[in-house]
């Protein structure tokens, strides 16, 4: 991946910002869109896909630009597992250079696998994930992949970090511009109840001696069992040091 001209950039940038020819509830949703059609259109990538948060901190297919990136997203919500989920759920840019063959995540190689074996979807190689936060929360998680796999370059990766931070912006923007509709209400909650959930997810780490991510899906499955969202859930256990359903 080369330099990005500065040009297509400036160029990119002022398309984004340009008023959307819709109203309401669709214009977030065409904005995210926008960000990864831009994203695909500025990098060397076979495509780019955006997933954001929902009331239970699980990640939610949002915007791609391709069967690929939409199939990979799918894969790895279906899972529990990959780069963009790690991206999210770490707060910082995973990468891998071949993500069928990871065996970080064997769950989601297998279930990209069957995905993509269709011709019409199309291959997926190489994946980096970046983390997306608003107001000091991380939201979601902006991705993008290439068809091979492919030895991630720091300079790719940096410029595509930026971008996401570009894309924060943009989503900033939306928000408190259009405070109605589902997606400006999901991200609301999201920021609310992010910081809560990391606090939580510490908690049983520290208490029970567990990896992130096994004391995540702690969190997430007392939160479902108790039919509670996942931030209430979390204040809950940080102020009473038990999950629903703990005895001392």
């Amino acid at each position: 991946m080369t330099a990005i001209d500065a040009a297509t950039l400036a160029r990119t940038l002022r398309e984004l910002g340009a008023d959307a020819p819709v109203e309401g509830e669709e214009l977030l949703d065409v904005a995210l869109q926008r960000v990864v059609d831009a994203c695909a259109g500025l990098f060397d990538v076979a495509g780019c896909g955006l997933m954001l948060a929902d009331e239970q901190g699980h990640l939610q297919y949002v915007a791609a630009t391709d069967a690929a990136s939409a199939a990979m997203e799918d894969a790895q919500l279906r899972t529990g597992e990959g780069p963009c989920v790690d991206a999210f759920r770490q707060g910082e840019t995973v990468t891998t250079d071949d993500a069928a063959g990871d065996p970080r995540w064997p769950g989601f190689a297998d279930a990209l696998s069957r995905a993509t074996d269709s011709a019409s979807v199309g291959s997926v190689g190489a994946v980096l994930g970046t983390p997306l936060r608003l107001r000091g929360a991380v939201v979601g998680s902006l991705d993008v992949h290439h068809a091979a796999p492919h030895a991630w370059r720091d300079d790719e990766t940096a410029a595509l970090v930026r971008f996401g931070r570009v894309a924060e912006t943009l989503l900033d923007v939306g928000v408190q511009a259009h405070q109605s509709g589902r997606l400006a209400a999901q991200l609301d909650y999201a920021i609310g109840h992010r910081a809560p959930i990391e606090r939580g997810v510490g908690y049983l780490m520290a208490r029970d001696g567990l990896g992130q991510e096994e004391a995540f899906q702690r969190l997430r499955s007392a939160a479902r069992a108790a039919r509670r969202p996942i931030g209430d859930v979390a204040r809950a256990l940080t102020t009473s040091g038990r999950l629903p359903g703990e005895h001392r």
